[in-house]
This record gives structure tokens, C-alpha cells and sequence, in this order.
């Protein structure tokens, strides 16, 4: 092979390189296109399947930003929803005195004890004038009766909910609310769910995986 044509083969060469590898990242690109809403869709399909409602009195439409706020620990210690900054944290709102809200707490404890390691955080705000009360409810005292981070909300003014229950727009418990990495509540869920089961976890994770 002459020089010459030796030099136009290894241009032909590096055009048909060229050519093969923009058309592979063309073909990346449009597989991550259709994967990207595939992901989506599954997230949607799980969620849906815990029937979430789409409008909440006080936040509005979901998603919506979650409202901010403080409430005291276990020991007195006060903890802040910006303590949870870029985690995923299910946030439920419940109360002693609440037959539902006791019945659906086992259900909340497994998937915590599931996905806690996985970086779930589970924050059950109990409505509650006093601490007895909740440890009554929990059968000890909140670090060593139950997995679940437990924050008390006192009600005032004779009503039974705490004014962070009414502040997310609680009208009875309970009810609970799925919080995304950048703040956003994105699930609302009214009454009581099975928390363990496949299709809950399915949700969960899909959200841990974001």
C-alpha cells in the first residue's frame, strides 16, 4: 500500500471510529430517555398502589414543600425536620389515645427495623399533653420500646391535635407523610397503612434510590 493511500485508509478508519461511537452514545442516550420514565412510572405505580391523596388542607396540592418545624425528643431534647436534611424520612403523626394509630405502629416498627439500615428515617409525632402518656401507649420508655424516632406534640387550646399535626393539615390520626431528599413532601397518605407490606417497601425504596 502506498503512503497515500495508506494515510487516506487510517482517515477512513478514524471517521468510521467516529461515526460508531456517536451512534453508541446515541443509543445511550435514548435507553436512558426511556429508562429514566420506566423508573418513574414504577415509583408512581407502587406509591399508587397505597392510595395517596393529591391534596392535603394546609400544604395544597402534592408535592409540596414540607413545613418546617421543632418538637421535643425523648430526655427534653429538642429536634428540628432540618435535622433530617437529605434524608428520606416518613413522617407520621399519631396520639395515645388512638386504637387505629396503635394497630398500625407494629407495621411502621418492621419497616424501620427493614429499611432504617438503609437510610429510611422514621419520625412518629405523637399528639400527647405529656410524656407518660406515649410511654404508656409505647409499653416503655421511647428508646427502648420502639425502633421509631418519637417527637411530642402537645395539643393546645383544649383541641386534640398538636399545632405541627395542624400545621400539616391533619385532620384526624393517623396520618403520615413521605418526605423526599430536597424537602419535598411527595406522598400523603390519610388513616392507617400496612407499612411491611411489598408494595409500601416498594415505595420506600424507590425513594431511598432517588
Amino acid at each position: 500500500m502506498s503512503t497515500a493511500n495508506h494515510r487516506k485508509w487510517r482517515a477512513r478508519k478514524v471517521v468510521a471510529g467516529l461515526i460508531v461511537g456517536g451512534l453508541s452514545l446515541l443509543l445511550v442516550a435514548q435507553f436512558l430517555a426511556i429508562l429514566q420514565p420506566a423508573a418513574a412510572r414504577e415509583v408512581r405505580a407502587a406509591c399508587n398502589g397505597l392510595r395517596p391523596n393529591p391534596v392535603n388542607d394546609e400544604l395544597g396540592n402534592i408535592p409540596a414543600q414540607a413545613q418546617q418545624f421543632t418538637a421535643q425528643g425523648p430526655g427534653g431534647h429538642e429536634v428540628s425536620l432540618s435535622d433530617y436534611q437529605g434524608e428520606v424520612v416518613l413522617l407520621n403523626f399519631w396520639a395515645s389515645w388512638c386504637e387505629v394509630c396503635e394497630a398500625e405502629k407494629p407495621h411502621l416498627e418492621a419497616l424501620k427495623e427493614e429499611l432504617g439500615p438503609k437510610g429510611l428515617r422514621v419520625v412518629s409525632v405523637a399528639s400527647d399533653p405529656e410524656w407518660d402518656r406515649v410511654e404508656d401507649a409505647l409499653g416503655g420508655s421511647p428508646q427502648e420500646a420502639t425502633p421509631l424516632e418519637i417527637l411530642i406534640d402537645p395539643p393546645e387550646g383544649g383541641d386534640n391535635l398538636g399545632r405541627i399535626a395542624r400545621a400539616y393539615g391533619v385532620g384526624a390520626v393517623p396520618e403520615s407523610f413521605l418526605i423526599d431528599r430536597q424537602g419535598t413532601v411527595r406522598q400523603y397518605f390519610v388513616n392507617r397503612r400496612t407499612w411491611d407490606s411489598p408494595v409500601a417497601k416498594t415505595c420506600m425504596r424507590a425513594f431511598l434510590e432517588e
